[in-house]
């Protein structure tokens, strides 16, 4: 109670023990004022009590068996007058408020000299941050970053990770974003973004700051190096105004490379692998994202934008903003890869080099406005335009078991080519007077243009099977244009209604038309003339045409919120191959069901469980009937006959955290069930050349279980974390017309230990082993078995020391091997980064002398199974450079009005009266 005989509800209540002050027990007083402390073993305690606005309560107890009655304890408000303190308390590090899982920064920052956000990303539990900088929360993708609950250069998350500084950062939250749609009406449709949200420090929130940037070195082959970045943030309470730049040769990236691959691989000019689907090295004009934890190849970028929020009233608020980027990138690789044939194994291997430059430039802008308190709208532009231009020049053999050499080929393969899309989305929104009652509309128009043209030299030779004799040579030369054009439109109407207390019911109907035109030309260059090509030219258009309406229900209490809804879809299908005179007509109906379940047992633990289906449409590469012969040896045709996918997928998550103890789990188990799966069938004929087409297979299953444990050992100032997944596949391969099952393991398990005994030294180590194996339910005709397996390990180390005169040390260290139980693969891969740098102009300024990939290793490594072939590949890589480089931090923070004194996390500043 208070002095008042007043009774003080939802005071918290400790047990700690006498020796070390480590807790106990916990408990929570009632309406009444009054608690039991249960199961207390015997021994010496404290007795803590702890209540806002009041003094804490301290008292020794001793437990000795039975039970003790502590009569009325009366707290002390706290009416001293204080003049300005600052108190210094630990934080919890992580709390969870209903959908979301809150991170205290402070308690997770980096020593790391201006460290980015991306750092401090990297010690949290249950978050997993890659080299190339894509990060999984919970095993998922992160798909969005905002800052205090804006966006910030559109979905591009590195744009945020890598350019804002950690120390701005306050809080990370991260939770499942719902559409607008859910968001408004209150009823889960299923469609969530995994999103990270940085509640920044209230300095940083109002005022400017920034950092620039300089490097310059020289690397093991003499040639020179540079880096320069630049970004500013000017951000009040209405206002969030963002400058970035950035240009360098050191295969560094700050923004997303989406663009670049997106491109590519709708193109024809690069990203695609298509040799993932089976037999043969595939299409190698791919660029894989990462080899060996590191950007493959050698890139030159440069990029900036600028980023702009303001709210001008409470009814009308604006984000928007530009980004420019343009990318140089020189690649050579090195493939082998053995495939799997009923008839017996054969052997592929491929070397490329490629010379790839594409401009990106992106647009978005959202305007929301609030017409009066029952009206609002909401508008969404995105533009962007990606200008493209991949060389490639390749040579690959094909090898039979015996080792004879069967096929060999050239080629030379230019592409250029232009991509546009405009994106349009309109939001309505209305309350009616009866509370949970409204109507909202949205309606969608896209926009998307692709041309390109390109050229195709290539040389192919075919040798007898037994003697290896030659025995036939195909020269091409061609000229080919394409262009494909995709509009969508599209509406939706929702409309909510209350039918009791805490009781909704949901109406829906969705509408949308997605029109494909694809025109593709070839010509055969003979004598210097241009003659089409009959086989390879075609003219297609088709229309998808999808109608749904259905209802949801919810039912929402204190703790349980409940969602099931179900939808009927009709799906209209017509195309229209021009150039062969013949149409395809097809009508699809679906029923798809839909269940959401959220649990709140507590603050610190909440259960979720999701059952969602939909229908996927195929692709307009997938269906338009166009060969596709960049590599002749491995051709692509689409398929008009395809059928839409159905899916059925589920979820269930399971977060709980110790704030006492600050002991976290998450667990997760996600599963997917396709019938008419999208698949290539794969067609290899006795010369080895290889044609792909996707074709509707009756199913497909894929499950996946994932969970993270971490806890701190106080005693010696460390934290572990513990993390696991464990994967499983089941698919239909089609090779030669034989259908074939194939079963697909993964088993990935991930270590990361970080002691920091002092906020001038800490060190992190880390470990990962990643097993994948395909087995299939037959073996070959000559008695060899069809598996597949492979472990692919990563162990790292990191450490950072605060020496005196304000110099910090780095050193990074990285060790990968790769191996094959399948094949004699065996490669390692240690990678060493140290850096000295010296902090000056009171902590603003920053020279640094660093020493990247030390041990001089030009190259990446990575190696991948599919379900007829395992692959491994080496790609060239930036080695050993040294670089010198000056940062200079503009910040408030770092003004001596402000009192901020750097390296003192966990600090808070109060005035109290």
């Amino acid at each position: 109670m208070d002095s008042t005989n007043t009774s003080l509800p939802i005071a918290t209540v400790m047990l700690l023990h006498a020796k070390d002050s480590a807790l106990a027990t916990f408990g929570r007083t009632d309406v009444n004022g009054e608690f039991m402390l249960r199961n207390v073993a015997n021994g010496d305690y404290i007795l803590k009590i702890t209540y806002t606005g009041y003094q804490n309560y301290m008292k020794p107890v001793i437990a000795s068996g039975g039970t003790q009655e502590l009569g009325t304890i009366v707290m002390q408000i706290k009416a001293r007058q204080l003049n300005e303190v600052v108190i210094k308390g630990e934080r919890d590090p992580v709390t969870i408020k209903k959908d979301t899982l809150e991170f205290n920064a402070s308690s997770f920052e980096t020593n790391r000299a201006n460290a980015a956000v991306e750092d401090l990303l990297k010690r949290l539990p249950g978050v997993q941050v890659e080299k190339d900088g894509s990060i999984k929360v919970q095993g998922e993708d992160v798909q969005r970053v905002t800052i205090n609950g804006k966006n910030f250069f559109g979905n591009d998350a590195k744009l945020a990770t890598r350019n804002l500084p950690a120390k701005a950062v306050e809080k990370i939250q991260v939770f499942d974003r719902k559409s607008d749609q859910a968001q408004f009406s209150g009823i889960d449709d299923g469609i969530r973004e995994k999103t990270i949200n940085l509640e920044l420090k209230e300095e940083f929130s109002n005022g400017g700051f920034g950092n620039f940037t300089a490097g310059a070195g020289v690397d093991s082959q003499d040639d020179f190096r540079y880096e320069t970045k630049a970004s500013y943030n000017r951000f009040t309470k209405t206002t969030q105004l963002s400058f970035l730049g950035m240009g360098n040769n050191i295969n560094q990236q700050g923004f997303s490379l989406a663009e670049y691959f997106g491109f590519a691989g709708r193109s024809g000019g690069g990203a695609v692998f298509r040799g993932s689907s089976g037999g043969g090295i595939g299409n190698l004009r791919g660029v894989p994202v990462n080899f060996g934890g590191r950007p493959n190849g050698i890139m030159t970028n440069w990029a900036g934008g600028i980023n702009f929020n303001h709210t001008f009233n409470k009814k009308t608020q604006i984000n928007g903003s530009y980004f420019f980027s343009d990318l140089a990138h020189r690649l050579e690789q090195q493939a082998n890869q053995i495939n799997f044939l009923p008839t017996g194994n054969f052997s592929s291997a491929q070397n490329s080099r490629q010379n790839n430059q594409t401009t990106s430039h992106r647009l978005n802008a959202t305007l929301d406005h609030k017409i009066d308190s029952v009206n609002t709208i909401r508008y969404n532009i995105t533009l962007t335009q990606n200008n493209n231009d991949f060389r490639t020049i390749s040579d690959n053999q094909t090898f039979n078991a015996a080792g004879i050499l069967q096929n060999e080929g050239t080629r030379d393969n230019v592409n250029i080519g232009t991509a546009i899309s405009w994106n349009n989305e309109v939001l309505y929104r209305h309350r009616f007077a009866k509370r949970g009652r409204t109507v909202s509309t949205t309606l969608t128009f896209n926009v998307n243009r692709n041309n390109s043209e390109g050229e195709l030299t290539a040389v192919n030779r075919f040798f007898n099977p037994q003697t290896g004799e030659l025995i036939r040579t195909d020269n091409i030369n061609q000229v080919n244009t394409r262009n494909t054009m995709t509009n969508t439109y599209g509406g939706n109407l929702s409309y909510t209604e209350p039918i009791g207390k805490r009781k909704y019911l949901e109406l829906n109907y969705n509408i949308r038309n997605t029109v494909n035109k694809s025109d593709q030309k070839v010509f055969d260059i003979a004598n210097s003339e241009r003659k089409v090509n009959q086989n390879l030219t075609n003219e297609f258009d088709n229309n998808f045409l999808y109608q749904r309406i259905g209802a949801n229900f919810r039912y929402s209490k204190q703790k349980i919120n409940l969602t099931v809804g179900l939808n009927y879809q009709n799906s209209d299908l017509r195309g229209n191959l021009v150039t062969r005179g013949t149409s395809i007509n097809k009508t699809f109906n679906n029923l798809l069901p839909s269940a959401r379940l959220n649990v709140d047992f507590s603050s610190t633990k909440r259960l979720n469980f999701d059952y969602d289906t939909d229908v996927n449409a195929p692709s307009i590469t997938q269906l338009q009937p166009i060969v596709d012969n960049t590599d002749p040896l491995n051709i692509y045709v689409g398929n008009p006959d395809l059928r839409p996918e159905y899916n059925h997928r589920f979820r269930a998550n399971y977060f709980t955290f110790d704030q006492f103890t600050s002991i976290n789990f998450f667990g997760g188990i996600n599963a997917t069930y396709t019938t008419n799966k999208i698949v290539n069938s794969q067609l290899i004929d006795q010369r080895f050349v290889r044609t792909s087409q996707p074709v509707n297979v009756a199913d497909f299953l894929n499950a996946s279980a994932n969970m993270n444990f971490g806890f701190p050992i106080k005693p010696i100032k460390s934290r572990l974390n513990l993390s696991g997944r464990a994967g499983g596949n089941r698919s239909i391969n089609l090779l030669n017309n034989e259908s074939t099952y194939a079963y697909g393991r993964t088993l990935v398990g991930d270590l990361r230990y970080e002691f920091r005994p002092s906020d001038k030294f800490d060190i992190s180590l880390t470990a990962n082993l990643n097993q994948q194996r395909t087995t299939f339910d037959r073996t070959t005709s000559v008695n060899q078995s069809n598996e597949q397996n492979f472990l692919n390990q990563t162990y790292g180390a990191e450490m950072n020391v605060v020496l005196p005169l304000d110099f910090r040390l780095n050193v990074d260290y990285d060790y990968f091997l790769f191996t094959s139980r399948t094949t004699d693969f065996r490669q390692s891969l240690p990678l060493l980064n140290t850096s000295v740098s010296k902090l000056f102009m009171k902590g603003a300024g920053e020279m640094k002398f660093a020493v990247n990939n030390f041990l001089d290793k030009s190259l990446g490594v990575s190696q991948q199974a599919d379900v007829n072939f395992l692959q491994q590949t080496v790609v060239n890589n930036l080695g050993r450079f040294v670089m010198v480089s000056f940062t200079y931090s503009l910040n408030k923070a770092l003004n001596p009005a402000n009192n901020f004194q750097p390296g003192r996390g966990g600090m808070m500043r109060m005035m109290m009266n």
